[in-house]
Parts: structure tokens; sequence; C-alpha cells
């Protein structure tokens, strides 16, 4: 096995040999060969694809942007669900079926908001104001979740309110 100074020796060695003008050619694919890029939004499309391009395009819009509110969606239920039978008046099934339900509406969302995405860019607002309530729901629940947990860990039960 080579150490890191041999493989560096190594891979400055094969760089050179591939640089223009040297007299070997590597059979190699080397580390500076440029290659083309297989998908190329800044280039204007045929007229006869314009369509089908600006379709495609906004599907993988919709997708990167599920994606990006998955990354906080998830954490957040899990921790909603995890907490929210700290908060006062709030039981373990009544806090079930509140996540579950917030999953649900978050879910739905979702979906519109993809395929209203996928129709037009003006199409997705219904399913993106039904999605980020869901996800305002889940969030503040959450934090209010901890907090309760906090505040039971700190002080105790509050007030007038019967802990499981």
């Amino acid at each position: 096995m080579l150490c890191a100074s041999t493989r560096h020796v190594a891979l400055s060695a094969r760089l050179r040999e591939s640089e223009p003008g040297s007299s070997q050619s590597p059979s190699h694919t080397s580390a500076t060969q440029v290659f083309e890029h297989p998908y190329k939004p800044w280039q204007s499309v045929a007229k006869e694809h314009a369509e089908g391009a600006e379709a495609a395009y906004r599907a993988f819009r919709a997708y990167e942007n599920s994606k990006e509110w998955a990354v906080l969606t998830i954490p957040s239920l899990w921790i909603f669900s995890v907490y929210a039978s700290a908060l006062p008046f709030v039981s373990p099934t009544v806090g079930a079926v509140t996540t579950a339900s917030l999953a649900a509406v978050y879910c739905v969302g979702d979906k519109l908001y993809a395929s209203g995405y996928g129709e037009s860019a003006e199409g997705r607002m219904k399913g993106f104001k039904i999605r980020t309530l869901a996800f305002r729901g889940i969030a503040y629940g959450a934090i209010a979740g901890v907090v309760g947990a906090a505040y039971l860990s700190c002080v105790g039960p509050f007030p007038g309110c019967l802990q499981n």
C-alpha cells in the first residue's frame, strides 16, 4: 500500500504526462480531462422541445424542494412525536394522533405541491401553503414539547394539570 506522499508523487507524474505538449500520451483518463456535462439548463433548447424541457426542469425543482423540506420536517416530526406528551393536557394517545394527522396533512400538501409545480410554477402555491402550515404545526409543536419537557424536568408538573 502506498503512503500519502508516494501517491501524491505518482499523481503529479501522471498529471505532467497528460499536459499538452508532453511527449507521452497516457492511456488512462487524467484528472485534468474535462467531461461534457449531460444536462445544461443554461443553454437554449430547440423550440420543439421547449415545453418538455421546461416541464422536466419544473419537475426537477419540485423534487429538489421536497428533499430540502424533508431534511427539516422529518427530524421535527420525530421530536414532536417524542415530546408531545410533555405538553399540558396532552396524553400520549392525543400526541400520537396529532403527529400522524400533521404528517398526513404534510404529505398531502407535498403531493399537491409537486403535481402543481409539474403543471405550472403558479400551480404549486396551494400545496406549498398546505405543506407550510403543516410544517409550522410540527415545528412549533416540537419546540413547545421540548420546552414542556424541560419545564417538567426542572420544575415539575404544570399547575392544575394531571400528568401521565
